[in-house]
């Protein structure tokens, strides 16, 4: 659950990403995507289930997908909206909700009414 929620947070990044990128000078963008490999790396970084390993390596293979789009000098918006595909695809293979406005309580109350 705490990794889906993780992965919410840079498919978030990503998403805005995509949104502002057309409106971005070059540099700018280069330096948001460094940040969002940062918080990638920060999650590949930690203690994680040997269940959970699968998710980590597709993180890990977008992660690499962005920065070799800055060293090949790219097209940028497009290698970013592909990543944002990328992450989406994830975080529906891991079922966990990304935030919790829109999570079902179910509670044994309920089933009293």
């Amino acid at each position: 659950m705490y990794l889906g929620q993780r992965i919410g947070d840079v498919l978030n990044a990503l998403q805005e990403l995509t949104d502002h990128a057309p409106n971005m000078g070059k540099r700018h963008l280069m330096r948001i995507i460094v940040n969002i490999v940062k918080q990638i790396r920060r999650i590949l970084h930690g203690n994680w289930s040997y269940d959970e390993e699968k998710y980590l390596k597709e993180l890990q293979k977008i992660g690499v997908a962005l920065m070799k789009g800055l060293d090949s000098k790219d097209d940028l918006i497009q290698v970013v909206s592909n990543c944002t595909d990328a992450c989406e695809k994830l975080s529906d293979k891991l079922d966990t909700p990304i935030n919790n406005l829109a999570t079902p309580v179910n509670t044994e109350d309920d089933d009293d009414r």
